[in-house]
């Protein structure tokens, strides 16, 4: 970052003081100025500038009865070499919620590597009209109204140089997410299961259980059989909202990813606000025909 400070020294016929100035500098082998900057009476200094060089520096200022000078060349000027130049915030306006009340509370993490922050503004991008950001103008806020949905909101931060950065952030208000009025997983014959539930699920459980009976070379003479029994637990987390295909896919996949569990057997449905599925499972005989593995009972069904 290259800006020169300097210091405005000035006298007035009427003893006024000064309300405003306005500077502008150029290369000295070059006519023309830069475009006029508008000069901060507590810190006089230049803009940014990022071309080494030898400058002229002409200021002029405005007393409080609005009477402009004339333009003031500094007799030296100055010079600029080796400047870094100015490097602007970054900010993280946190991550994505999901989220069971229609309020929450929202937190941009923001730095400046060669300065300061020196403001905060959240913003509205999506959403519906009762929603209010309580504190637009700081670092953490509450934000209220929401509205069942998808909402997003952006902070923009600004240095002390006047450079900005912005981050968004994704709010999706889902009501009464932590309450699940049905969930049930069901039998239906040796090979598959269904499952129903509505809406809405936080978290889900259900134990598959299995029995496979194993038969020996004896058994046509003495039939004897020993019955081996296993079971599969299936754990579904996060807030799930059926009526999200992406919700829909990821529970799928969370089911087949077990070992006893072929596939899906049908697509989801929804009838009456029940949203229903079947799924395939491990059945019949192994390969030597020793052995046949059937789904027994599903056990330990629970859900938020």
């Amino acid at each position: 970052m290259c800006r020169i400070n300097f210091t405005i020294q000035h006298t007035d016929a009427n003893g006024d003081g000064l309300q405003a100035a306005q500077g502008r500098y150029k290369f000295k082998n070059e006519v023309a100025f830069q475009d006029i900057f508008n000069i901060n009476l507590s810190n006089p200094q230049t803009p940014d500038i990022n071309v080494n060089g030898e400058y002229d520096l002409q200021v002029r200022v405005q007393d409080v009865r609005g009477l402009w000078s004339e333009w003031f060349t500094s007799p030296e000027g100055f010079k600029v070499g080796n400047c870094t130049p100015n490097q602007k915030p970054t900010v993280f306006a946190g991550v994505d919620q999901n989220i069971a009340s229609n309020n929450t509370t929202v937190t941009a993490i923001a730095s400046d590597p060669d300065g300061t922050i020196v403001s905060y503004l959240w913003e509205v991008m999506s959403g519906g009209p009762s929603v209010t950001i309580i504190n637009p103008n700081a670092a953490t806020t509450e934000i209220t109204g929401l509205i069942e949905g998808t909402h997003r909101f952006r902070c923009t931060v600004t240095d002390n140089d006047g450079l900005t950065a912005q981050d968004e952030v994704e709010i999706i208000y889902i009501p009464n997410v932590n309450e699940n009025n049905l969930f049930k997983v069901v039998k239906i014959d040796a090979g598959r299961f269904k499952l129903e539930t509505s809406r809405y699920i936080n978290t889900a459980t259900f134990i598959l259980n299995y029995v496979t009976k194993v038969e020996d070379d004896r058994e046509s003479q003495d039939g004897n059989a020993t019955y081996e029994y296993f079971s599969q637990t299936i754990h579904l987390n996060g807030n799930f909202d059926l009526q999200n295909s992406s919700d829909k896919n990821t529970i799928i996949n969370e089911i087949v990813s077990k070992p006893t569990v072929i596939g899906n057997a049908t697509l989801w449905e929804v009838t009456n606000g029940i949203f229903s599925i079947e799924f395939n499972t491990i059945f019949g005989s192994s390969d030597n025909g020793m052995s046949y593995t059937v789904l027994n009972s599903v056990t330990n069904v629970s859900a938020t």
